[in-house]
């Protein structure tokens, strides 16, 4: 038996850190902690 798939959405936005500044996908960073304590292994 496979693992479930779990799909996580995220938002494209304006990015900016250090030298980089562009366009990127993101998410909160809370959504991938809530996962993996709801069972999620990556």
């Amino acid at each position: 038996m496979s693992e479930p798939l779990i799909g996580v959405t995220t938002y494209l936005n304006r990015a900016r850190w250090g030298v980089w500044d562009m366009e990127a996908a993101l998410l909160p960073a809370a959504y991938p902690r809530l996962v993996r304590e709801a069972g999620g292994s990556r």
